[in-house]
């Protein structure tokens, strides 16, 4: 088996109202605390960098609108928030067919990716595993507001409604990364 990246839009760009002076942001009709944390990035041969990372229900803060004041990019990531861990690998190395790899890679919940096996049956296979988000609206290509729940999304899409392509009748597949 290998694995090569799905490429699939699993992160998308939030227009958030902030009230910088307060710590606050917007979230339909109420303001509430962005989560605020410190960061220090240790710089080899440099001082240290010092920096206040401010999250919202959408995800870091990525970009202050300082000419939109009030304004500032959050950025989701499908995979920020979710488990990570080897299960998914480990299984893999132990699966001794095509069935049991998806059954393995059924537990990653990384950025998505593109399983590729093949066994000594002579089955071949390609599965899509990871994190993608299912939208309630829109379609990633463009920033939304943050303030309206309208944009939120409704966790990832299940591993079963991944794409997947398992013994074709031509005995082909091809990808392309």
């Amino acid at each position: 088996w290998s694995l090569t990246m799905h490429q699939a839009d699993d992160s998308d760009l939030y227009v958030e109202q902030v009230d910088w002076a307060a710590g606050t942001y917007r979230r339909s009709d109420a303001w509430v605390p962005l989560d605020l944390t410190t960061e220090t990035i240790h710089v080899k041969d440099g001082a240290d960098v010092v920096v206040q990372v401010a999250r919202t229900v959408h995800g870091p803060i990525i970009e202050r609108l300082d000419e939109l004041q009030g304004f500032a990019i959050a950025r989701a990531f499908a995979a920020a928030d979710l488990p990570q861990g080897p299960r998914a690998f480990l299984e893999a190395g132990r699966a001794r067919s095509g069935f049991e790899l998806i059954a393995a890679w059924s537990h990653f919940a990384g950025p998505s990716v593109n399983v590729c096996w093949a066994d000594v049956e002579g089955e071949i296979g390609v599965k899509v595993a990871g994190a993608i988000p299912r939208r309630r609206a829109g379609d990633g290509r463009i920033p939304v507001p943050g303030w309206t729940a309208a944009y939120d999304w409704d966790g990832t899409i299940p591993f079963d409604a991944l794409p997947a392509i398992a013994a074709p009748k031509d005995g082909l597949i091809v990808t392309a990364n």
